[in-house]
């Protein structure tokens, strides 16, 4: 019996896929109410996260077509519940090519997104698209979320080996600490923190 070969994990153009999946609050949004560099925002859109407030996109989200990840598919994994109508609208306005609601993730627990990546793999799979590990970039302001990552090992090696900290420059300290591992991000990813580098790094 004869076994198919599986797709490689090559986009049309030659290059290897690549898939680029971020947290929602204050990663892609930024603090409400709050005058941060590059941020949007969108009156008439509430975001209830910390607080709530009108929705206010970081600097990242705002140009993500135009850092590395602009040509890579897109994710979403969040700790927080499904957006309201109005918010998930924006967010599928915003995000750069045809990305749909079945490669956003929501209310996973603190620490555990890592175990949620396989979902939206599988997703692009069924598409026919096939993306390898390596070619998996996750994005987190919260120091726990990167750290899952760290901790999620194979044959003692991390599962997905590309995970970075961001929003390290601006830090929410209200929320709930001075510490950067246990506060959270205050204006959202910036430009450029958005990029394709292999690792696990957090913020210093």
């Amino acid at each position: 019996m004869k076994h198919k070969t599986p797709p490689s994990p090559r986009s049309s153009s030659g290059g290897e896929h690549c898939l680029c999946i971020f947290d929602n609050d204050r990663t892609l949004t930024g603090k409400q109410h709050t005058s941060c560099r590059g941020t949007h925002d969108f009156p008439g859109v509430r975001d209830p996260a910390y607080g709530g407030g009108t929705y206010k996109i970081s600097e990242a989200m705002s140009r993500l077509k135009d850092t590395p990840c602009g040509k890579c598919k897109l994710g979403i994994i969040s700790h927080g519940p499904v957006p309201g109508h109005a918010e998930m609208a924006k967010i599928l306005e915003v995000l750069p090519g045809k990305v749909s609601k079945e490669a956003f993730v929501w209310g996973v627990p603190e620490g555990e997104k890592q175990k949620h990546v396989k979902k939206i793999v599988d997703h692009y799979a069924s598409q026919g698209t096939h993306i390898a590990n390596e070619n998996i970039y996750f994005f987190d302001d919260k120091f726990d979320n990167v750290a899952g990552f760290e901790k999620y090992k194979r044959g003692g090696k991390p599962v997905y080996p590309n995970a970075h900290q961001v929003s390290c420059k601006s830090r929410d300290t209200e929320h709930p600490s001075h510490d950067i591992k246990k506060n959270i991000g205050k204006c959202g990813a910036t430009f450029s923190e958005i990029q394709k580098h292999g690792g696990i790094k957090f913020c210093h």
